[in-house]
């Protein structure tokens, strides 16, 4: 059912509901349709911008993709990219996925060397288990210090003079 329609459907329940008179002016039935038929046309043109403007921002936020939080948010987006449209039904899972796209990620690159090996055995090749954990605390706290935990990805720095 297109708007107009819908809009068509609600003023004859008002005017029902209302005792709209029966003797209304000659073109006022024209004049009803005339306005419904603008408000359409403006409901349609705050959707298109609504998705132009939607597609804008997730082609900004591409280089999220990857860290959503799976395969099916990632296939979801990525559609919308090659399609260049969102899809006509707009339900739960893909406002969830365009929401975490959306989200600011704090990626955190951690030196293999420098962040986890020389922190975990600093003096030595044998550390106990107790050291082991206090270790991991040290590396876990220096990665969330002032970061929202829920928004940090951690990657590996990669030596690239090695590849």
């Amino acid at each position: 059912m297109c708007i107009l329609q819908l809009l068509t459907y609600f003023s004859i329940i008002f005017f029902d509901y209302t005792q709209f008179p029966d003797n209304l002016k000659p073109g006022t039935d024209a004049k009803i349709k005339h306005e419904l038929a603008t408000i359409e046309s403006t409901l349609e043109h705050f959707l298109d911008q609504f998705k132009k403007k939607t597609i804008q921002e997730i082609r900004q936020y591409r280089d999220n993709i990857p860290y959503l939080e799976n395969k099916s948010s990632r296939q979801i987006i990525s559609e919308i990219l090659t399609n260049k449209t969102l899809p006509d039904q707009l339900d739960s899972e893909l406002i969830k996925a365009i929401n975490f796209l959306f989200r600011e990620i704090d990626v955190v690159e951690l030196d293999p060397e420098k962040d986890i090996i020389d922190k975990l055995f600093p003096d030595q090749e044998m550390i106990t288990f107790e050291e082991f954990q206090k270790a991991l605390a040290t590396i876990t706290g220096d990665i969330i210090m002032n970061r929202d935990k829920n928004s940090i990805r951690i990657k590996l720095k990669m030596d690239m003079s090695h590849t």
